[in-house]
């Protein structure tokens, strides 16, 4: 799904998940890091940050590898420390 972001920095991009409804996370990609910065959650959707950010490092480690590529990281997540802190560890 495309995203429109401002062109002043390159870096800046979104992941998306789709399974019981639409949530987006705005993220900043580098070489050695992916940052959550700003998930926009559905208002209907309460408990999802749990099961999105839980999947989302399973899938990071399929594809980058547990110790390989870039670190996914939640440090910049304001409201939503408690859920990435949660599960299986980054």
């Amino acid at each position: 799904m495309p995203l429109w972001l401002p062109r002043t920095d390159p870096s800046l991009g979104c992941v998306a998940s789709f399974d019981d409804s639409l949530c987006v996370i705005l993220c900043r990609f580098s070489g050695a890091e992916h940052q959550l910065l700003l998930p926009l959650w559905q208002p209907t959707c309460d408990d999802a940050a749990d099961s999105v950010f839980n999947d989302l490092k399973e899938w990071h480690a399929g594809c980058f590898g547990a110790n390989a590529g870039p670190r996914l990281s939640g440090a910049h997540l304001e409201r939503d420390q408690e859920a990435w802190a949660k599960g299986r560890p980054e």
